[in-house]
């Protein structure tokens, strides 16, 4: 924040300080930073302050691989997002969440909604209020990875002598890779 003054004789005055933001609650946390596993279901805490809502649910990276609408309560504002095989390695999951609570009369005129990843909430009791935020989703990708063994029947190779390769694919599971 700058401020700059003049008083009667002219003179400038200048200031400058700078307000530190306030430290919130992220709207949408996931408690856990290790990687979970495909199967597994993975509980998102929604900071809902404004009571029981209806949420719009994305799991997205480079597009939405998945979405669904589910109800939170004002007491419980968690949902579960079980996680699949093409979440792996990272997904992000987007929770869009709008409440409509009962407008008195008469109604005030609305307000605008900020937007924004994490825009904050703007009361408007006229209408419904909306809400959005995000959080990284780390998915554990060993299902993915391959045991790749490479073997040669010597050591050393004088130089233009051809070599003898062995190669082993193994999968997650130590069985052999599929020739797919």
């Amino acid at each position: 924040m700058r401020a700059t003054a003049l008083d009667e004789q002219g003179n400038v005055e200048r200031m400058a300080t700078q307000v530190p933001r306030p430290t919130a609650k992220p709207f949408v946390q996931i408690d856990s930073e290790e990687a979970f596993v495909p199967g597994s279901p993975v509980s998102v805490d929604v900071d809902s302050r404004f009571g029981s809502a209806t949420a719009l649910v994305s799991v997205y990276r480079e597009g939405v691989l998945d979405a669904f609408v589910t109800d939170l309560e004002e007491s419980n504002p968690v949902t579960t997002v079980p996680v699949a095989p093409n979440y792996a390695p990272n997904v992000s999951v987007s929770v869009l969440a709008r409440n409509q609570p009962q407008a008195p009369e008469p109604a005030p005129s609305p307000q605008i909604v900020q937007t924004g990843a994490n825009a904050q909430l703007v009361l408007r009791p006229d209408g419904p209020t909306w809400r959005r935020g995000a959080a990284d989703m780390p998915v554990d990708w060993a299902a993915n990875t391959l045991d790749v063994r490479v073997t040669v029947d010597r050591e050393t190779y004088g130089p233009r002598e051809p070599v003898k390769v062995r190669l082993a694919v193994l999968g997650p599971d130590g069985a052999p890779a599929r020739n797919d």
